[in-house]
């Protein structure tokens, strides 16, 4: 009986070493799958910032309407294309084709090409996954003989001076480098519209 109560227990420590050196296996196993996953859980976190510091490319008003324009009109795809075939020179297709068929204006065409023509290709290609809209820099026009504001009436179409830029309704106080250009602003002061 001795013997075969001495065989049981060889037999436990047999199995009790095999399972121990499963288990020591399983544990090492575990040991590198929880290290190879928080190497990979730390290059996404980097890879992640890094997309975050690669800045969206910063578009006029007139480039982020039509890269964002009706898809049933016309696909994305097809616009990047339009101004991807521009930055190479073409202007047909954003001059010609598409103010043709009414899908953009002969002005706006104008503007998308000249444009795109400033761009590199990868900027055009980042339009993909999205991109900024830039504000234009807004000035009031004083007036440097009266100190009165110009204003413009925007149901008339004709200019007032007030006494501030607190313009409301259908007046406009605000312009445009564009639109002060347009003007003749011989005696007015441009000043920065700050918010």
């Amino acid at each position: 009986m001795a013997v075969h109560v001495k065989s049981l227990i060889a037999q436990a420590d047999e199995e009790y070493q095999e399972l121990f050196d499963k288990y020591s296996d399983l544990n090492d196993s575990y040991e590198k799958e929880v290290i190879r996953s928080s190497k990979l859980e730390s290059q996404i976190i980097d890879l992640k910032s890094q997309l975050q510091q690669q800045a969206l490319p910063v578009v006029p008003e007139c480039v982020g309407e039509f890269v964002s324009g009706d898809e049933n009109e016309m696909s994305k795809a097809d616009r990047i294309a339009y101004l991807l075939k521009s930055v190479q020179g073409d202007s047909y297709y954003l001059t010609v084709e598409l103010p043709g068929d009414g899908t953009i204006t002969v002005d706006e065409g104008q503007e998308l090409y000249n444009w795109a023509i400033c761009q590199h290709h990868e900027t055009i290609l980042k339009l993909w996954n999205g991109y900024t809209v830039e504000k234009p820099q807004l000035f009031y026009l004083k007036n440097k003989l009266t100190t009165s504001y110009l204003i413009l009436d925007t149901s008339t179409g004709y200019f007032e001076h007030w006494g501030s830029t607190e313009a409301t309704g259908r007046y406009k106080s605000e312009f445009t480098q564009q639109e002060i250009d347009s003007m003749q602003t011989g005696s007015y002061e441009q000043i920065e519209v700050t918010e």
